[in-house]
């Protein structure tokens, strides 16, 4: 396959997936294929490794790629499980770029900046974004708007989450004029605001979704019940780099709780436990005004 080609640097643009920007980790020259777990275990109509990887083409008109068969070609299952790295060589002309394929058992985020503004606070960025998954059953049978191409605006969110090392993210989806526009993925509700979860402080991942799941069916259980969050799994790549397992999460808004107009929806602040509200209000009771001001001069 390779002989007289000349080997080429790692070059992430020179690869595709279904059409779009591969989910890669440039610095590693690894590449990621997200595949849907029920099409694998169930592998009558997969076959093999390579059948999986078969939406991974070169971006150039005659690029060929290959992926090296080895001892985990033939059991996808195994491969997935345990994030086996595939050898696999792309060839165009006299050129070829060697690299590794795993497959992950996760969708993938792939964010990319088109700004080129270094991310340091909160400042917001421009970018594009793609969510893909359920290779091995095809982005066409999947629903909703997996593998399709966004346009959006991004920052980093938080206030002490957004000092860690693993950065939360909160999206925001535009068309080409820049109006807000929608998209459904993993089956989440249809809306413009997404946020990026990097579960940071939860060691196990999986706190979080139980919290999540917890709340909504113990919510089910009271007259009116209050909407949480939904979150899903996923492997997130900003600029060509893993940053890790990530929850894609709908936002906790007036949308999701149901509000209509006139309606307000407070946030906590903080809690601070020594500014003595309960003993203020115990102090004014019977007095026709009532308010109590916090050190920020607002009502408690």
């Amino acid at each position: 396959v390779v002989r007289g080609t000349q080997e080429e640097d790692f070059d992430p643009s020179a690869l595709l997936w279904e059409g779009g920007p591969v989910p890669c980790d440039a610095p590693s020259t690894t590449v990621f294929i997200p595949c849907d777990l029920q099409t694998v275990q169930g592998t009558g109509q997969t076959g093999n490794c390579k059948d999986l990887a078969a939406g991974l083409s070169g971006s150039e008109k005659n690029a060929s790629v290959f992926l090296l068969t080895d001892d985990w070609t033939g059991v996808p299952e195994e491969a997935v499980r345990e994030s086996h790295p595939f050898r696999a060589v792309l060839v165009s002309g006299k050129k070829r770029m060697s690299f590794q394929v795993v497959l992950t058992g996760l969708p993938a985020v792939c964010l990319h900046r088109t700004d080129q503004e270094e991310i340091v606070r909160k400042e917001v960025h421009e970018g594009r974004i793609r969510i893909i998954t359920g290779a091995g059953s095809g982005t066409e049978n999947v629903p909703g708007d997996a593998g399709k191409e966004f346009r959006c605006t991004f920052h980093v969110r938080g206030n002490v989450s957004s000092t860690l090392d693993k950065k939360p993210y909160k999206i925001s989806l535009v068309d080409e004029r820049g109006e807000k526009t929608d998209a459904s993925w993993l089956g989440l509700r249809r809306d413009d605001d997404w946020i990026l979860n990097p579960l940071f402080t939860d060691s196990t991942r999986v706190r979080e979704m139980t919290a999540y799941e917890l709340w909504e069916e113990t919510a089910s259980c009271t007259p009116g019940p209050e909407a949480s969050s939904h979150m899903k799994y996923t492997e997130v790549f900003l600029d060509n780099e893993y940053q890790g397992i990530y929850t894609l999460m709908e936002p906790v808004d007036r949308k999701q709780l149901g509000l209509k107009r006139g309606d307000i929806l407070y946030k906590i602040d903080r809690w601070d436990w020594e500014y003595p509200y309960l003993d203020l209000y115990e102090e004014k009771e019977g007095e026709e005004e009532l308010e109590i001001l916090n050190d920020h001069g607002l009502p408690c």
